[in-house]
């Protein structure tokens, strides 16, 4: 497995821990190319925007009668302001204080796509 993927237009790809998604990098980010302990700099900032907490069921919020719009926001109700901002240093994720999911303040390793 691999921690880091290439993709089309030279976009790379890693796995997010915090968001549990994907991030990725673009030709705007240097790269010192090592996909094995990869350096890319300056920061990733994704967000702020607003999304479902990680782990949301749709159809069991639909079950519970959840998955409805706030009227005065037009937002899904239970959606949270949502930010992920990181540095990637040596295939080390260091995830900078204005996150705003668990892993805000600390360093992980990347994890493997």
């Amino acid at each position: 497995m691999s921690k880091l993927e290439r993709a089309e237009g030279g976009i790379w790809i890693f796995f997010c821990p915090g968001c549990k998604e994907d991030h990725y990098f673009d030709s705007r980010w240097t790269f010192d190319g090592n996909v094995d302990a990869p350096t890319f700099s300056p920061s990733l900032k994704c967000g702020p925007s607003w999304r479902m907490p990680p782990g949301w069921d749709w159809e069991k919020a639909k079950a519970e009668g959840k998955a409805e719009n706030d009227p005065a926001t037009g937002r899904l109700l239970g959606a949270i302001e949502w930010t992920c901002h990181l540095f990637l240093r040596a295939g080390q994720i260091q995830f900078l204080d204005d996150c705003t999911h668990e892993l805000r303040g600390k360093t992980v390793p990347m994890e493997d796509l």
